[in-house]
């Protein structure tokens, strides 16, 4: 089960569960109750911001529920930071967005939520396998460099979500779209932030 089912048969418990209606619930995310219904049911794909709005529900209302969904599902921080996959972001500010929430034992199976976050992807580099727009989640805990794996890094002052290949003892930045290569020397600032481990994308 992806985690786009799992949100929404989250939501769907806690309003069989706890008596909040589709109504309460569509109010709160500023759309009709037949839009939602039609996402509750399957029949049209949430995009991003549903999602996001879907999970804060999750978040508050988890404790209500007589079946302990907080067992269940696990919400993790959206940071207000960018990865770009092409020129590099600038950090600007690093405070919490929103959060979003996941299976729990999944996440427990990746190492837990206490250390991951999610953010947004920008740029092209990283295509096919990650595209442009998407939200990443990215376990902080996870912070060494490791061959061929994708990391939210830090370099130079710019925030970077690239492909690490060492190479006797040389680190490199990789572009999954054109396999281009930045090297990494060892008097310039870098910090592996993170392993990225997920991303999701709202359709266009």
């Amino acid at each position: 089960m992806d985690m786009t089912t799992g949100i929404l048969r989250a939501v769907n418990t806690i309003l069989e569960e706890t008596g909040y209606t589709q109504a309460q619930l569509a109010k709160e995310m500023g759309m009709d109750r037949q839009s939602l219904n039609a996402i509750l049911r399957g029949r049209v794909k949430p995009g991003r911001k549903a999602l996001e709005l879907m999970s804060e529900f999750l978040s508050r209302h988890t404790a209500d529920s007589p079946r302990n969904m907080a067992e269940t599902y696990a919400t993790v921080p959206v940071q207000r930071i960018v990865g770009s996959m092409g020129g590099g972001s600038l950090v600007t500010e690093n405070g919490v967005e929103s959060r979003v929430a996941f299976q729990a034992g999944w996440l427990r199976e990746h190492g837990g939520p206490q250390n991951m976050i999610c953010c947004y992807a920008r740029g092209d580099s990283m295509f096919p396998t990650i595209p442009d727009r998407a939200m990443v989640l990215v376990d902080k805990e996870r912070n060494e460099c490791v061959h061929n794996k994708i990391f939210l890094v830090r370099h130079e002052g710019a925030i970077f979500i690239k492909r690490l290949f060492r190479d006797a003892g040389r680190i490199f930045l990789i572009s999954d779209l054109d396999d281009s290569r930045v090297e990494i020397r060892p008097e310039e600032d870098f910090e592996v932030i993170g392993r990225v481990l997920w991303y999701g994308k709202e359709l266009d």
